[in-house]
């Protein structure tokens, strides 16, 4: 692995140099929140962290990149300097839950998503949402035009558009063209050429490998 990805191998000895830009490509529900508090603690430069705001922007890898090249680029700079790229990713059917509980019960899902199901019965309420999604039929996409608008996150392969989309804000928009398919060929490019990903269901083993590559010692 490390003789064909050497990205995820090499120390990230210029982590916390201060010249080094850092971006996280946020995946709605994907620990991004959890990740920014934990990054911001060890580096403490907010000005050469992306995103900016303390919550984090659901961007798009590719809008994401574009960003910062527009924001650190000098005038006279040919391109923006080298940047550690991080992402943190989930197991799909976590993922997946999480999204639903967070449009049906949370202050911020209610507010967002006033039409939804919330029968009472979660599980119920849980098919009938994937159904808005998924034709199990045909076990294949349903496109936008065809779709239930919600006002909340979209899952279909939420992940997957998140790397691949050059959309803003792939939580809550559809890749382009039509059907909502990415290409996984495309996707797993694109994976393979972060510096670091996290895993949500191994946080705290993530966190141990981020800092086992910035070469901490446990005094620091």
């Amino acid at each position: 692995a490390c003789q064909q990805h050497p990205l995820r191998c090499h120390p990230l000895n210029d982590f916390l140099n201060k010249d080094k830009i850092l971006s996280f490509t946020h995946i709605a529900k994907c620990g991004g929140v959890s990740w920014f508090q934990e990054i911001r603690k060890l580096i403490r430069r907010g000005d050469r962290f992306f995103p900016r705001v303390s919550a984090g922007e659901e961007y798009s890898l590719s809008y994401q990149n574009e960003l910062v090249r527009n924001e650190t680029s000098g005038e006279e700079e040919a391109e923006a300097p080298p940047f550690y790229k991080l992402v943190s990713l989930r197991d799909p059917r976590q993922h997946l839950y999480s999204q639903f509980r967070h449009c049906a019960y949370s202050a911020w899902g209610k507010d967002m998503a006033r039409i939804f199901p919330r029968g009472g019965d979660s599980l119920q309420d849980f098919e009938l949402w994937l159904d808005s999604f998924w034709d199990f039929t045909s076990n294949t996409a349903i496109t936008q035009k065809d779709s239930i608008e919600y006002h909340c996150y979209n899952p279909s392969n939420m992940q997957t558009r998140a790397l691949t989309t050059y959309k803003k804000a792939p939580a809550f928009s559809w890749n382009s063209p039509y059907p909502a398919e990415p290409d996984y060929e495309v996707a797993l490019q694109l994976y393979w050429e972060f510096d670091w990903v996290g895993i949500v269901e191994f946080f705290h083993e993530s966190k141990c490998l981020l800092y086992y590559r910035i070469l901490l010692s446990n005094e620091n």
